[in-house]
Parts: C-alpha cells; sequence; structure tokens
C-alpha cells in the first residue's frame, strides 16, 4: 500500500510513496508542502465511476464547462486550489485516467457534463511534474490554470491517437512556465497555451506568460505538436519554443484563434524544430473556435496576433508548408527565417504581413523581402511590356504589308497596342 515518507528536497512537507503495483483510487486533492512520489513500475489508475468524480463549478475565465453550455464541469483525478511547493515526481510511475468510458460517453453523446481532467492546479505557486507519465485522460491530461512557477520535466503523456480532447499540458493563464525533455503521443494538442474564451476570458483578463518549452517530442494525428489557442482571450505573450521534434502531427506549430476571442498573441519565438510527416508545418489561422454560448449575442473582438517568429525550422513531408490566414480587420504580422521542409508543399498566405527569407519552399510573394518583390514586379512588368511592343510592332507589320508599311505605321504604336480591325 502506498506509505507517507520523509520530505524530498523538492518538498517541505510531507511525501506520498506508490510503490510497485496497480492501485485504484477515487479522485483526490493534494496540499501545500506536499510531493507524490511514484516509484518505478507503480501505477496509479483513476476509478471510471462517473459518480466518484465531483462536479465542480465552471472556472471564471470560461463562465461554462468547455463542452456543455451553461453547465458546470468535473474536478480533476488529482490536484488542488490555493496551493504552494507541490511536486509529482519519481522512478517514472504512470498516472492512469482510465479514459475509455469518458471518451465512449463523449462520442455517443450520454455526456452532460464536461469531462474532468488528469490533474489540475488552481491559483497555485511552484509545481513540479517530473519523471513521471500522465496516461489516458479522460480531457486534458495536465491543466495549471492561474498558476505561477509551473515546471514539467522528464515527463511523458500518452493517449490513443483517437481519444477526444486528450491535450497533453495546457498552461491557461499561467505565469512562468518550463516545459523541458517532453514527451507526448495523444488525440489532441501535445502543448496548448490558452487564457480564457470569449467575453469570460476578456472580462478577467489574465495572461499566459513566460513560457519555455525545450526539447520536446510530439506525435498527435488529430492536432498540433505545440499551439497556442484558440482559448485565448485573456492574451498570450512571451513564448519560447526550441529543440522541437513534431512527427505525424496534423500541424507542427500553430496559432489558432478566431474574430470572436480578441486579447492579443505577441513575442512569440520559435526556433530549431524538426517536422516529420506532418499535413501543415506551420499554421497561424485566426478561423478557428466556437464561440462560447454564454456570450450572447456572440461578438466581435479581433485578436492581434504580431510579433512572431520562426526560425530553424527543418524537416519533409509535409503536405503544406505553411497556412497563414489573417482577418480583414487584423492581419497576422510574422517573421520567418531559413524554413527547409524537403519534399513538401507550398505556403498560403492571406492577410498576412512579414517577411520570409531563406525559406524552401519559396514562401508567398507578400512575405518576400521588399528588394525581392520589386525585382519580381519589375521582371513581370517588363517581361508585359516587351510583349505588348512586339504585339504591337507585329501589328504594325501585318497591317502596312510586311517590311513595306513599317515606318509609316510605327508612329501609331504609341496608342494602339493591340491589333484592332479598323487600323
Amino acid at each position: 500500500a502506498a506509505n507517507l515518507a520523509p520530505p524530498t528536497p523538492f518538498t517541505k512537507g510531507a511525501e506520498l510513496v506508490v510503490p510497485g503495483g496497480v492501485f485504484l483510487s477515487a479522485p483526490f486533492n493534494l496540499t501545500s508542502n506536499f510531493s507524490l512520489r511514484l516509484e518505478a513500475g507503480a501505477t496509479l489508475r483513476a476509478l471510471d465511476d462517473f459518480a466518484r468524480w465531483p462536479v465542480v463549478a465552471p472556472l471564471p475565465t470560461y463562465g461554462t464547462g468547455r463542452d456543455h453550455a451553461a453547465a458546470p464541469r468535473r474536478g480533476a483525478f488529482l490536484g488542488g486550489e490555493g496551493l504552494m511547493d507541490v511536486a509529482i515526481l519519481g522512478g517514472n510511475g504512470t498516472i492512469d485516467g482510465a479514459g475509455q468510458k469518458w471518451w465512449d460517453a463523449h462520442r455517443d453523446g450520454s455526456e452532460s457534463i464536461t469531462r474532468g481532467h488528469l490533474v489540475e492546479f488552481i491559483n497555485s505557486t511552484d509545481i513540479l511534474l517530473h519523471n513521471t507519465t500522465f496516461a489516458n485522460s479522460p480531457f486534458w491530461t495536465i491543466h495549471p490554470y492561474r498558476c505561477k512557477r509551473f515546471v514539467a520535466k522528464m515527463v511523458s503523456v500518452i493517449s490513443p491517437f483517437d481519444s477526444p480532447n486528450t491535450d497533453g499540458i495546457d498552461p491557461d493563464s499561467t505565469e512562468d512556465v518550463l516545459i523541458e525533455d517532453f514527451y507526448c503521443s495523444t488525440g489532441d494538442d501535445c502543448v496548448a497555451i490558452k487564457s480564457g474564451w470569449d467575453c469570460a476570458g476578456r472580462a478577467v483578463g489574465a495572461p499566459s506568460q513566460n513560457i519555455v518549452i525545450n526539447n520536446i517530442w510530439a506525435n498527435s494525428q488529430a492536432a498540433a505538436g505545440v499551439t497556442i489557442g484558440s482559448e485565448m482571450s485573456g492574451g498570450v505573450r512571451n513564448v519560447t519554443v526550441s529543440n522541437a521534434r513534431f512527427v505525424g502531427c496534423k500541424s507542427g506549430f500553430r496559432i489558432k484563434s478566431s474574430v470572436h476571442r480578441g486579447a492579443y498573441v505577441q513575442n512569440i519565438n520559435v526556433e530549431n524544430v524538426w517536422l516529420e510527416n506532418v499535413q501543415v508545418g506551420i499554421q497561424v489561422n485566426d478561423f478557428y473556435g466556437d464561440p462560447n454560448p454564454i456570450c450572447v449575442p456572440a461578438q466581435t473582438a479581433v485578436p492581434n496576433v504580431s510579433d512572431i517568429l520562426l526560425s530553424n525550422v527543418r524537416g519533409r513531408g509535409a503536405k503544406l508548408t505553411a497556412d497563414l490566414e489573417g482577418l480583414s480587420e487584423g492581419w497576422i504580422g510574422i517573421t520567418l527565417r531559413n524554413i527547409s521542409l524537403d519534399g513538401s508543399g507550398g505556403w498560403y498566405c492571406a492577410k498576412v504581413r512579414g517577411v520570409a527569407t531563406d525559406c524552401s519552399p519559396a514562401p508567398c510573394d507578400m512575405l518576400l523581402p521588399a528588394a525581392v518583390q520589386m525585382r519580381k514586379y519589375m521582371r513581370k512588368y517588363l517581361l508585359g511590356s516587351v510583349a505588348i511592343a512586339l504585339v504591337g510592332l507585329a501589328c504594325v507589320w501585318w497591317r502596312g504589308g510586311g517590311a513595306r508599311g513599317r515606318y509609316e505605321r510605327v508612329p501609331q504604336l504609341s496608342q494602339q497596342f493591340l491589333c484592332d480591325e479598323e487600323a
């Protein structure tokens, strides 16, 4: 059985140790100055009895459960609110959410309350997840909400590819975050940075900020390796993603928003990324996400998506290198450098400003440096002018009876560029 042990260097208080073996548990809250240690071979598995999972109020920045309008939500399997100095760590033991029954209920429509997270910390400080596997969450797997100083290091998240909404780690209105040495294979975004949903998120205005994501391996056939949004109505800023490998994902790096979200996504730096067999390498799209049903009528709030930098992105086999789609009311601002995806499709761009250099396949014309755009324009203009002149000269020569009439008809060229029947 699990037992209490002396504190570890990660915490100031007690430690609950789960030894090797499989242990079933109903959801429970952790406490401050506490660590939960899972030894090698240990599995802490959630009971899949819906009645044992508590029903709790919606989060303030959402105003409703995520899946059902004007409804509450389930609490998490593990976590707590208002905590300090908490660690979940050990010898790579497993916390298993036993999600199959939840996924089935979601698919067949018998679920009426939004499913619970596997781990959720609310308004908490100094949270550490280390050397632990999190599997089969009913809903988003790890959800730090309005937390400060959240660290996930040497963590794995694993769920089937067809498991609905099983995001890996979702920092939500959370600041000072480090996600490092992270392995993820799941049914939704491996990292999704959020900050509230439409009018509820804007009313609170709590951003996610100062986030570092380093050395991650992600495989999500249905979603992205790392995404921002789509619930980002409190704003997202100061995010760095580096040394990432995205394999078999629907999108590599993605920002998703909509005309209802508002707020901003700014100062985002993505560098040193490898993409392999993804559908879309880089996607920044302001046409994604359903409106919050409590925001009636749906309000127009244009997000500001700018100061986005991607550099040293390499790989192969993307069906589309980049999909960049802003709104007419708010164009995307982006810089791309040294993007090279062998054997990949092209680019799609609309309502986007910025520059792309050293990119293969070649980027959209609107992202070429100004000098390159001018050269392309001049070549096109000059070639068109020469073609028109040649056509005009041919007409003059033809109607003038060949060489005999060419001198007499040349002055008409300034007024007549195409042949007409009356000339």
